[in-house]
């Protein structure tokens, strides 16, 4: 079995510092309004990963 150890050490990307090296992809995108504004689904889906989650997203471009 590998050694996966490594997922879970800090690391640093540029100025930022990782508790550990593990992600998770955008998935609020389709949950926007059709013109692209926030949604309260998409409020919850972060408010249930801020606790442990440093969060970046990105806009979509159409």
């Amino acid at each position: 079995m590998p050694n996966t150890s490594i997922l879970f050490e800090t690391t640093k990307i540029g100025n930022i510092v990782l508790k550990n090296r593990l992600g998770v992809a955008p998935m609020t995108r389709t949950s926007a309004s059709p013109e692209g504004f926030a949604t309260d689904q998409m409020a919850q889906y972060y408010e249930i990963l801020r606790p442990n989650a440093t969060i970046k997203d990105f806009e979509l471009v159409d």
